[in-house]
């Protein structure tokens, strides 16, 4: 069908990723962020995601400990904010109207903290009373389920993550090149990689009367994951889990039936021989199941090669992926995915403040 607004967005991620590239906002931000020991993420939904998937990337390079909260365990959880080490919080909304991340950062504030807010408009809740703001410069983005914004979002935090640590002397400027490198060709493969997906997708017609959907992800990839689950239950609206390989065995191994789709993501050598047993195990119990990998020898009318890049651990191309499959399966199966389901919900709980 191809009638939905996000194909649109998609097709938008190469040029809006090459607008944060050209951002300058990236190297005063991080003359603040070098002076931290410790960074805590604040997110909900799609940017908690994105979080996930970097923050250990995030330590790795910049020699900071990170964390990651949702808003409601970051008030209820952090329940006494180091005096000891000095604490940044970095709330993230790609709309900045996200209650739960605007209370955050009041609660950070009581505390003493300085907040750090990433969003995609100024003149927000989040832009206003964050400290500071770094611009996720996605664009506009009227769906549901966010696809560009979601992708700049971990293409900010790379950027952010990489530059903090150019300037705390923690990594050369050759690996900051080659993390640069990585993100420049994962954008030039996107149109090739999204048109050989739907090949892959419309030859299987995978998702035809789709039930239930598991993702399974590792390392960095564990986040896409997370992120997969939420998309498919945005444009499908059906029951979605996500796990790593290592879990996948303990107990959620024994719901697999014949109503299962799954994807499951296999990029360079994390637990490779354990998600190809996955797959295969699978595959075998299941309905369909696509494999997303890095190794050119594994072949089937479901496998979906992507290159290896080792810093990111390829994560803009299993990214795509996600995005487009949950684009692609509510269209098969004659869905808008981006219908109205339960719309009035977040109205009650008053999830966003205009």
């Amino acid at each position: 069908m191809k009638n939905s607004i996000m194909w649109k967005y998609i097709d938008e991620e190469p040029n809006s990723i090459n607008r944060l590239l050209a951002s300058q906002d990236i190297h005063q931000i991080v003359q603040i962020i070098r002076h931290y020991d410790e960074v805590i993420f604040v997110a909900h939904g799609s940017s908690f995601n994105a979080a996930i998937t970097i923050h250990n990337f995030f330590s790795k390079m910049t020699g900071i400990h990170t964390e990651v909260f949702t808003p409601s365990q970051f008030i209820s959880n952090k329940l006494e904010i180091s005096k000891e080490k000095r604490e940044l919080i970095i709330a993230i909304s790609q709309t900045g109207t996200s209650r739960g991340v605007i209370e955050a950062i009041e609660y950070a504030h009581r505390n003493g903290n300085y907040v750090l807010g990433l969003t995609d408009n100024a003149d927000t809740l989040v832009e206003r009373r964050s400290d500071s703001t770094a611009y996720i410069y996605c664009g506009n983005e009227e769906s549901n389920a966010k696809t560009k914004g979601y992708t700049n979002t971990l293409v900010l935090l790379l950027l952010l993550a990489i530059h903090t640590g150019i300037v705390r002397k923690h990594i050369s400027e050759q690996i900051a090149k080659d993390v640069i490198k990585e993100i420049e060709s994962s954008i030039s493969m996107i149109p090739t990689v999204k048109n050989h997906v739907l090949q892959r997708l419309n030859e299987a017609r995978f998702g035809k009367d789709e039930k239930t959907m598991y993702i399974i992800g590792n390392g960095m990839n564990y986040g896409t994951a997370m992120e997969g689950q939420l998309k498919i239950m945005e444009t499908m609206c059906i029951p979605t889990a996500f796990n790593n390989t290592g879990e996948f065995s303990h107990g959620m191994h024994r719901s697999v039936n014949k109503n299962v789709d799954s994807i499951v993501i296999d990029v360079g050598k994390i637990e490779h021989n354990d998600t190809l047993t996955t797959w295969k195990f699978l595959s075998r119990n299941g309905s369909k199941s696509i494999l997303i990998t890095t190794n050119p020898e594994i072949q089937g009318n479901l496998v979906i090669h992507i290159p290896y890049f080792k810093l990111t651990q390829s994560v803009i191309l299993t990214t795509l992926i996600i995005q487009v499959v949950s684009t692609f399966i509510p269209e098969l199966n004659g869905l808008d995915p981006n219908r109205a389901s339960h719309n009035e919900f977040p109205k009650e709980i008053e999830t966003r403040i205009l």
